[in-house]
């Protein structure tokens, strides 16, 4: 486990499922969304997003200014 996620497979209500916990307040972004109707599920592939990210940067100072605005 590293800070980020754990695999929680071992401990998961759902046998078979491959389940991850992501720490509250990662931000992604969605690289794409794919139906595999073979598995009956869909796959979504996710960027973890960094400072460095210029659209995240600026959704973090609105999401700031808002909190701020409603305290």
């Amino acid at each position: 486990m590293d800070f980020l996620n754990a695999d929680i497979r071992n401990v998961s209500a759902y046998p078979g499922e491959e389940e991850i916990l992501f720490m509250i307040g990662c931000l992604f972004r969605i690289d794409s969304i794919v139906r595999d109707e073979s598995e009956k599920l869909w796959k979504v592939k996710l960027t973890l997003a960094d400072n460095t990210d210029n659209d995240i940067e600026q959704y973090s100072k609105h999401f700031d200014k808002e909190t701020i605005d409603k305290n």
